[in-house]
């Protein structure tokens, strides 16, 4: 039996992160005309197709812009039951436009259908874009057929077979690890609160979200984090990113494996004619950011560097305006610990802002506190159904 799913509203959808790669004007047109990097995918959202399978195969149908017209970008992956929840994850890979975009999320059922609650990222050329979804699905009203669907959940079960061959461990959901790095699980995602002092002034608790995940391009096992405040923009409100993809040179070529695996065969009949095997990843740039990890504890050494950052706060602009101002870190250190569903540490950092044209030394200090998104959800649960 095969679901059909659409999606009846986009509840929330925001960005968590975004980040451009230094490149001509030329370049960044043509990355955001292959997906809308730094703009909510609510449109896109509204016109998703859901396909979930009864042997936990699942696909995803998205149509983001694209270069070459109104091309869906498909999604590939599984939908798992684990302690009473589905958890969705799939992934597209379309090395032919430098793309790389996966989703990760819990399906909370609701109705004849779900909500489902995750995070959406898109990598393009060099480019990230990072987004909290909360989705409502409901039946597909028309549903495709079965000559078109049953041939994308086979290549789902091709992919699935190819992962288990594999000498690593297949990609799992954020909230569900598939690895650990000097003690710490990746992927995983946490729901946290940053209180402290930027500049004298008290901030907090703002809430926020901090991803772990293994860091790209790198030989030995390396992890990486994006740390960032929701809401509005007020002092002590920032983010921090350790990862950095800058575009390749120009003339230089990009890696990629967009040739057919010849272990899948003659690519299945109905499927669309963009999708292609995984792209290989590019080198991450010295940025005068170090990542270690050891025991669960992660510790992030920040030093001055001549490179953009993602690594920046806001504080008061002036005490006559009561606005904020962007601080950039110069230097700075990040401590976490992480202590199975929870975590805890702090984040200390200098670096100088813009206020009135004038430059001005900055100072930023906070403590963390978070926990595991799936696990709040799960003690939810559990709450909920014991009562």
């Amino acid at each position: 039996m095969i679901d059909q799913y659409a999606t009846a509203a986009v509840v929330e959808d925001r960005i968590l992160h975004q980040a451009l790669p230094d490149a001509p004007p030329e370049t960044l047109a043509d990355i955001r005309a292959v997906h809308p990097v730094g703009t909510p995918t609510t449109a896109p959202l509204l016109q998703a197709r859901w396909i979930l399978g009864e042997d936990d195969t699942a696909a995803v149908l998205l149509p983001v812009p694209r270069t070459a017209g109104t091309e869906a970008l498909l999604l590939t992956g599984s939908w798992q039951r684990r302690d009473g929840v589905r958890r969705l994850h799939a992934v597209a890979h379309e090395g032919q436009r430098g793309l790389t975009a996966s989703l990760d999320g819990l399906l909370e059922a609701s109705g004849d259908g779900f909500v489902l609650k995750g995070v959406y990222t898109a990598v393009v050329r060099g480019a990230r874009h990072v987004e909290w979804l909360a989705l409502r699905l409901t039946p597909a009203a028309a549903p495709l057929p079965a000559g078109q669907v049953d041939p994308i959940l086979d290549l789902v079960r091709q992919l699935q077979a190819l992962e288990k061959e594999r000498p690593h461990p297949p990609e799992r959901l954020l909230s569900e690890p598939d690895e650990w790095i000097g003690g710490v699980p990746v992927p995983t995602n946490f729901d946290v609160s940053l209180s402290g002092e930027v500049d004298g002034v008290k901030f907090g608790p703002l809430p926020g979200r901090l991803l772990l995940h293994r860091a790209d391009g790198t030989g030995e096992p390396a992890l990486d984090l994006t740390l960032v405040t929701d809401g509005p923009v007020v002092p002590g409100w920032s983010f921090w990113v350790t990862s950095r993809s800058p575009a390749p040179a120009p003339g230089a070529a990009t890696p990629s494996t967009s040739g057919s695996d010849p272990r899948l065969g003659p690519k299945p009949a109905g499927l669309p004619p963009y999708w292609s095997p995984p792209s290989l990843p590019q080198a991450t740039a010295e940025s005068g950011v170090a990542v270690s990890a050891q025991g669960g504890h992660i510790d992030v050494a920040i030093t001055a560097a001549p490179t953009l950052r993602n690594l920046t706060w806001y504080t008061r602009a002036t005490e006559q305006s009561g606005g904020t101002a962007p601080a950039l870190t110069e230097t700075g250190r990040i401590g976490l610990q992480v202590n199975g569903d929870t975590l805890s540490g702090t984040v200390k950092a200098e670096g100088k802002t813009l206020t009135g044209g004038t430059e001005a030394a900055s100072t930023f200090s906070a403590e963390v506190k978070g926990r595991r998104e799936a696990a709040e959800l799960l003690q939810t649960l559990s709450d909920t159904i014991g009562a």
